[in-house]
């Protein structure tokens, strides 16, 4: 990821030359020390990018009436990262290395609406981009009992929608950019809570 230092240089020249942008977004591996994707789970700024954290970033874009944009991944959770050993008894497993986050557990979503809600406030977001790099359905799959299939994916979307309302009513100014690789969880109920910034991870001309 970029170090901070690039992120305020670029701002400051946006600001300088008077660019018609409304957000400044700042995508993965901003979290964790290595790769972006075998560290969701480990939300903690990463100190050697941004030793001050975001408050540099984001207090220069308010001041020019921006905003600044940021990327998680709550629903995905790989081993050994901090919200697998905290966390287990919320998340299900398929046998590999990546576990899904149950959003249909009430102490789950109530944990990660509060998680993410008070990164909203320390880190002065103006735009909260919730991306979801993984195939649930087996792991939905797996958690049913024989005579209930599909209530595991049931429960989780309606926690999903419970999560995002939660974050909208505790901050009102936010904007959710609903990513999930590229334009694959678009619905209705989903675009009347967020907006896909992204419709699509593949080739240009899929665009």
């Amino acid at each position: 990821g970029s170090p901070a230092s690039v992120h305020l240089e670029n701002i400051q020249k946006f600001i300088q030359h008077r660019l018609p942008m409304e957000y400044y977004w700042i995508d993965a591996e901003w979290y964790g020390q290595g790769g972006w994707a075998e560290n969701v789970g480990n939300w903690q700024i990463n100190q050697r990018i941004y030793p001050q954290g975001f408050k540099p970033l984001a207090e220069l874009l308010h001041s020019d009436k921006r905003e600044l944009m940021l990327w998680f991944e709550p629903e995905r959770v790989v081993k050994d990262t901090q919200w697998y050993r905290e966390h287990r008894e919320w998340l299900l497993e398929n046998g590999g290395s990546t576990l899904l986050m149950n959003l249909g557990n009430s102490n789950a979503c109530r944990f990660v609406t509060d998680f993410i809600s008070r990164r909203v406030q320390e880190y002065q977001l103006g735009c909260y981009r919730q991306d979801f790099n993984m195939d649930p359905r087996p792991y939905w799959e797996k958690a049913d009992a024989t005579d209930r299939k599909g209530i595991a994916e049931i429960r989780h979307i309606e926690g999903l929608y419970a999560f995002w309302d939660g974050l909208m009513a505790r901050h009102p100014h936010l904007i959710i950019d609903n990513c999930a690789s590229g334009g694959r969880r678009i619905d209705l109920e989903t675009v009347g809570r967020a907006t896909p910034f992204w419709r699509t991870d593949g080739p240009r001309d899929a665009i």
